[in-house]
């Protein structure tokens, strides 16, 4: 019996002696393909990139000048002796000068029970003065003041609810209509408003925010003196032609914006809740 090694060893251990060697041979392979190169190429590569010329940095590029720089300069302010604030920018680049008239009031100070009365007021500022959007301011006078007349009786009667007299509703009701009529045939339609275009205005508008109501637009600079005539007018001496028919417009236009809009009633909703007083 033969104790020694066997000189055939079996075929499993052959086939691992043949994968060690492989592996060993690759292993060889990528140690030489990563093998660093000769300290005087490094050297070599090194001096190179020193002797290289600089990139040149480019120029910065020059500051934009738009005009407003030293606007902040340019702004004046001053009180005449009414009382009225201005804040003026003078531009020369055309002769042109917008201007808004901000008052300091919206729709915040309405008071319980005058929900829109700010509103009410923007609105109310372009029917005029007592020169401006009337055929005839001294018979015009009497016919607003029956108006006024007509719709206190009418509202009286309506207040007392279900003791109100209906045949006397229906009386109460056509005579202030026929009272609207009456005064509005005194009445220059737009009047304000054809004036200042006719002198060139443009952009005649006004907003109601929750603290200012504001009145804008543009007119040539040589119309200056026409614009003092009429804001000053309609802010000092308004007459309030046209007073309830301008309040279905008002009423309109909540209803439009809040009333039948999902997302104005939900905006209404959520001020209701974030705002339960305010000074």
């Amino acid at each position: 019996m033969n104790h020694g090694r066997n000189p055939n060893p079996p075929r499993a251990a052959r086939s691992r002696c043949a994968r060690e060697l492989a592996g060993l041979i690759a292993l060889a392979l990528l140690l030489a393909s990563v093998t660093p190169p000769p300290a005087g190429a490094a050297k070599a590569e090194k001096g190179k990139a020193k002797s290289a010329p600089a990139a040149k940095a480019k120029p910065a590029a020059a500051p934009k000048h738009t005009g407003l720089e030293t606007l902040e300069k340019q702004v004046r302010s001053f009180t005449i002796a009414n009382g009225l604030q201005f804040i003026l920018v003078e531009r020369h680049d055309a002769p042109v000068f917008s201007f808004a008239t901000v008052v300091n009031a919206g729709a915040a100070n309405d008071q319980i029970g005058t929900t829109g009365i700010a509103h009410m007021m923007e609105h109310m500022s372009f029917k005029g003065t007592e020169i401006v959007g009337t055929k005839d301011y001294v018979g015009e006078a009497p016919l607003l003041a029956d108006e006024e007349k007509g719709w206190d009786a009418l509202i009286a009667e309506r207040r007392k609810g279900v003791k109100a007299d209906s045949v006397r509703l229906a009386a109460l009701d056509v005579s202030f209509k026929k009272a609207q009529e009456q005064a509005r045939e005194k009445v220059v339609s737009n009047g304000y408003t054809t004036v200042i275009e006719q002198n060139g205005g443009r952009g005649v508008n006004a907003f109601t925010s929750n603290d200012a109501t504001v009145y804008f637009y543009s007119l040539p600079s040589n119309r200056f003196e026409l614009w003092a005539l009429m804001e000053g007018g309609r802010m000092a001496h308004p007459v309030f032609r046209e007073f309830y028919k301008e309040r279905d417009v008002v009423y309109e236009e909540r209803r439009l914006r809040y009333e039948s809009s999902p997302t104005g009633r939900l905006f209404l909703e959520f001020v209701t809740a974030a705002f339960q007083a305010h000074p």
